[in-house]
């Protein structure tokens, strides 16, 4: 049989479903988190913090795992993502430097402008 034929359940088909499922078990727990979170806090953070903060955003990843989950079927999200970067490593690597880069960005960013409110404060307090 083809994989464009198909045909309906029989009974016995039915029994052999309900006997797999009485004795399988998950190998994976399903995920608790959202599926796309880009590890930022809701809440007002300050300081380092802010910086871990930050560290932890994954905008680019998490656009890949959110294609993942899409495009796949899979029962965990590990799956999913492992399908997707087979048939896409360009796109799986791209999204990996994406990440780094544009935490770097902001790292550097949220770095100036601290250090250059550092130096306006000790110009003001000391000149």
């Amino acid at each position: 049989m083809s994989h464009e034929e198909s045909r309906e359940p029989n009974e016995a088909d039915k029994a052999d479903v309900a006997k797999r499922l009485s004795v399988a078990h998950e190998l994976e727990t399903s995920e608790k988190q959202p599926l796309v979170s880009n590890g930022l806090r809701d809440e007002p953070v300050t300081g380092i913090a802010l910086l871990a903060s930050i560290m932890q955003a994954t905008f680019f990843t998490d656009l890949f795992c959110y294609h993942a989950d899409a495009r796949f079927g899979h029962p965990t999200r590990q799956e999913r993502v492992s399908a997707l970067q087979e048939a896409h490593p360009k796109f799986y690597l791209w999204c990996r430097n994406a990440d780094f880069i544009a935490r770097a960005i902001l790292m550097v960013a949220v770095t100036g402008v601290a250090s250059t409110a550092a130096v306006g404060v000790a110009i003001r307090l000391f000149y």
